[in-house]
């Protein structure tokens, strides 16, 4: 994989028999290469943007050091996709599901912490 000089291209080869484990791999070096590219990611989606969605894939939440939440989101065909917020990102989520999901018995999900055995499914 080349990224061009003026970074608007990349040159990518793949001419291979790949296991599951290979293309996790693939898809963590795509993902760096385009974090180099620009146009850079746009900071708010596209109303006309195709995505790659996920319905009700698992997820994992633990505390950081210095004020900070790591989140990750299980999707099919990317993996494990890790997010780390800052508290005042992760309040805003926080805020917005209270705010928009009514009240229930908790999901076995709502408190699972990294470490703390297999993910429910």
């Amino acid at each position: 994989m080349n990224l061009s000089d003026d970074k608007r291209t990349a040159r990518i080869s793949i001419d291979a028999d790949l296991k599951a484990a290979d293309l996790e791999t693939l898809l963590v070096k795509l993902a760096t290469l385009r974090s180099q590219m620009l146009p850079a990611v746009p900071s708010a989606p596209r109303l006309d943007a195709t995505f790659s969605s996920q319905e009700d894939g698992g997820m994992a939440v633990q505390p950081l050091p210095e004020d900070r939440v790591q989140l990750l989101l299980q999707h099919a065909g990317f993996g494990w996709l890790s997010f780390i917020l800052h508290v005042n990102q992760a309040s805003v989520l926080r805020d917005f599901l209270v705010a928009n999901i009514p009240a229930s018995d908790p999901s076995p999900l709502a408190s699972y912490e990294i470490g703390g055995g297999d993910l429910p499914q």
